[in-house]
Parts: structure tokens; C-alpha cells; sequence
């Protein structure tokens, strides 16, 4: 059963930050980590959108064994889709990792990188950028740090025809971050500039712009002027 925007309850669930256990019983009773909604969105696309830890956690951890109302057969039916679930991309093409980079979500993207549940930390979206063009094009040094050391993330990642991470950061003028990625080699590909269109105002438009801008005052009949 989904509502109106294609999401399930256990999407319902995740947005509205509902109690751990209930996203435990929910996945009990056979609710689909895997469905997207009208965003391409999966429940733990929204557990990463909000940093949310516990949450991503409850959505990806094991149940334990001992449980008596999982066979095995059946802990390990729901275990394998709730991984499943992690590759799955949005309308973007982003996954839950990419979620994650995308807002700076630091705790979840540590956890998906400890818990080998990257599938490529140098995954392109539509577009045609990567995790770490998100994190240098929002300064988060702390992140670009991760991606590079402990995730071992490419430089110069991304499609060849867009700008580089290094050229993101040169654009945003940020000094400590272009000495991180020349330090992995990073490499400039092209330059970025600021485009500023103006939009043609068309007769009518200008006539009621400058109309907006008259006001009738009084006529006084003597004006006198002192200095």
C-alpha cells in the first residue's frame, strides 16, 4: 500500500523520525526497504537526508538470531534486501552513500564506509559527478578528508567533461581544500565561470515598471528655497 507521492509506510515511518523498534517490527512484517517513491527515493535515502544514525542503523542491521518469529531463512531474506536496498538510485542517480556526501551527512556516510556497504565511493550521478564533487562544492573539508583518506576516493573522479573536484574548488576559492586534492593529484580540467543572464523586458512590461514608479503629488502654488 503507498500513498499519493509512491511511498510505503515504511517511508511514511523514516520522514516522520518514528520509534527504531516500529522500523524493526515494520521490516518484520515484511515491509519493502526497496520501494522508491516518486523521487526514486528509498526509506534510507531519508534516514541519510537527515544524518539520522540510529535510524540507517535500524534499517540495515541484522536481526539477531535468537528471535523466534524469523526463521533463518527469513532473517536472511530481509537482511540481503535491506542491503539490496543501499544501491538503489534516486531520480538523480544518486544511492544512499551519494545521499549521504550530497547532505553532508558525516555520521551516515562513516557508517555505510564501516559497514562496506559502498559499492564504488567514485559512483557518477546523472549528471556526471561524484560523492566528492558534492562534498569540495560545500567547502566540508572534514568529509573530503574521508573520502579521499579512508575511502580511498579518485581526485579527478567524474565525467571528463565536467569540471574536476580541484575545479569546483578553485571556483569556490577555497584555499585548504585545493591543497588537499593537489596533494592526491587532483587535476584541473576546465575553468568555471559565472554566466549572469539578463532577461530581454519585453514593452508592456518596461511601460508598467515605469508606471509602478510615478506618484502624483499636490501642485503648490509657491515654493520657497533658503540655503
Amino acid at each position: 500500500m503507498k500513498n499519493g507521492k509512491g511511498q510505503n509506510v515504511l517511508h511514511v515511518a523514516v520522514i516522520h523520525s518514528f520509534p527504531y523498534i516500529w522500523i524493526r517490527l515494520l521490516l518484520m512484517r515484511r515491509a519493502d526497504p526497496c520501494t522508491r517513491d516518486q523521487d526514486g527515493y528509498i526509506p534510507a535515502h531519508y534516514a541519510a537526508e537527515k544524518d539520522d544514525l540510529e535510524m540507517l542503523k535500524a534499517l540495515t542491521t541484522r536481526f539477531h538470531s535468537n528471535i523466534k518469529n524469523l526463521s533463518t531463512i527469513q532473517q536472511n531474506e530481509i537482511c540481503i534486501n535491506c542491503h539490496k536496498a543501499l544501491a538503489i538510485t534516486d531520480i538523480f542517480g544518486r544511492n544512499v552513500f551519494m545521499q549521504a556526501c550530497y547532505k553532508g551527512a558525516y555520521k551516515c556516510v562513516k557508517y555505510l564506509q564501516e559497514q562496506r556497504s559502498i559499492e564504488n565511493v567514485d559512483r557518477t550521478d546523472i549528471p556526471g559527478d561524484t560523492p566528492l564533487h558534492y562534498v569540495v562544492a560545500q567547502s566540508n573539508k572534514s568529509l573530503a578528508e574521508f573520502l579521499l583518506i579512508e575511502c580511498a576516493a579518485n581526485a579527478n573522479g567524474g565525467d571528463e567533461k565536467r569540471p574536476s573536484p580541484l575545479d569546483v574548488v578553485l571556483f569556490n576559492q577555497n584555499s585548504e581544500l585545493e591543497e588537499l586534492l593537489k596533494s592526491k593529484c587532483g587535476k584541473s580540467r576546465c575553468f568555471i565561470k559565472r554566466i549572469i543572464k539578463k532577461r530581454k523586458i519585453s514593452d508592456d512590461e518596461l511601460l508598467e515598471s515605469s508606471m509602478e514608479r510615478l506618484s502624483i503629488e499636490p501642485i503648490k502654488r509657491s515654493v520657497f528655497k533658503t540655503s
